[in-house]
């Protein structure tokens, strides 16, 4: 037997399948954390004029990272990192660096979130991993 869903129906059983499987069982966060990470990588869409495959497991590491950079800040959790490893990457990658600034600019503009540079570091690494490919 093969049944089918409207793509809307589809979606709205993975964000509850989603939300069970992280144990957070509020549907409004999930949605609000989907709509912020569709932001960010829209940014770097932009930012960088580049289109990214989905399927990349590069891509699917940033996804990955991204997610829990969100709970993190939410938690008020930090993810330290050297400060001469990060001083390193913004010198080594000005690129994605600028585009992890933007990311941060605008998460505190558009969420009032604010993004540590320590994270903008980790973040660099991801999307400078999509950028050269």
């Amino acid at each position: 037997m093969n049944i089918t869903f409207p793509i809307d129906e589809a979606g709205y059983i993975a964000l509850h399948i989603h939300t069970a499987k992280l144990k957070s069982g509020d549907m409004k966060q999930t949605l609000r954390q989907t709509a912020i990470l569709s932001h960010m990588i829209q940014t770097i869409r932009d930012h960088l004029k580049m289109e990214m495959n989905e399927e990349d497991l590069s891509y699917q590491r940033l996804i990955t990272h991204l997610r829990f950079a969100l709970l993190r800040i939410n938690d008020k959790q930090q993810h330290t990192m050297d400060e001469e490893m990060l001083k390193m990457i913004k010198l080594k990658f000005p690129a994605s660096y600028e585009c992890a600034q933007q990311i941060a600019t605008e998460l505190l503009h558009h969420y009032q979130m604010l993004l540590p540079e320590h994270e903008l570091g980790y973040i660099t690494l991801h999307i400078e991993r999509l950028r050269i490919k």
